[in-house]
């Protein structure tokens, strides 16, 4: 995710507060799934162990050169591990709403608000001069009608006016928008790995021959050793004596 470069400590900061860490641990119910027990009976609920268990599991990253942001996650259910990026990416995004940083955007979302009511406003205006309309063809007292159709039109017109200039804004901001860097961008969501991050088969192989080998070589100087004192009459007198 891009969150410019201005912005980056802060989302880091964010990924380490107490919030968020228990928000993730909530929503996923981390307690359950990596069995962390109460330290002892009169705590209320085990938090801090669930949040160092997350802090090792969930990492977050700044890359200067691109100015990308990232989140990840290991667990061996590679497609649990995606859901808990993506939630976090998502919590991350709402976050930053709602600190209100990224002025543009916050514009662009009560333009469109109002450039929604303002024409809901006119859709009703026009049906209400339509009814006025089809009272005037059934006889009913016109000058009454008269005036109502002209404070609609009025109000129509004002509308309308309050309409464009709305959308020329709109327009505007949204030029603007193309040319800046995002407060906070989300350039692509996390997929399920096809290969896990690791230990990599080359390290579990490099360590699996080592203690083989050091298994077999102590298990050789077990059996030399056993072999000497076979033949060794003093030391057999020893042990029996020790014995």
């Amino acid at each position: 995710m891009n969150t410019g470069s201005s912005f980056s400590d802060l989302a880091i900061y964010l990924v380490g507060t107490n919030s968020f860490m228990d928000a993730v641990v909530e929503e996923f119910d981390l307690v359950t799934r990596y069995k962390i027990e109460k330290p002892d009976k009169k705590a209320r609920s085990p938090r801090t162990d669930s949040r160092k268990v997350l802090k090792k599991k969930l990492i977050a990253s700044y890359e200067e050169k691109s100015g990308v942001f990232s989140i990840s996650f290991t667990d061996i259910d590679a497609a649990f591990a995606q859901k808990v990026v993506n939630f976090c990416m998502h919590y991350l995004e709402g976050w930053f709403n709602e600190l209100g940083i990224d002025k543009n955007k916050l514009e662009r979302e009560n333009l469109e608000r109002n450039i929604e009511n303002t024409f809901q406003e006119i859709q009703n205006l026009e049906q209400e001069s339509q009814k006025l309309g089809v009272s005037v063809t059934d006889g009913r007292t016109i000058p009454s009608i008269a005036l109502e159709q002209r404070r609609i039109a009025l109000e129509l017109g004002a509308q309308q006016q309050v309409y464009t200039q709305l959308k020329v804004q709109y327009e505007l901001l949204k030029v603007t928008m193309a040319s800046e860097k995002p407060v906070f961008q989300v350039l692509e969501m996390a997929e399920i790995p096809d290969r896990k991050s690791g230990p990599s088969r080359g390290v579990i192989c490099a360590i699996v021959t080592f203690a083989a080998w050091f298994l077999a070589v102590f298990l050789a100087f077990v059996l030399n050793a056993i072999t000497n004192i076979k033949r060794d009459p003093e030391a057999i007198a020893k042990l029996r004596g020790a014995s």
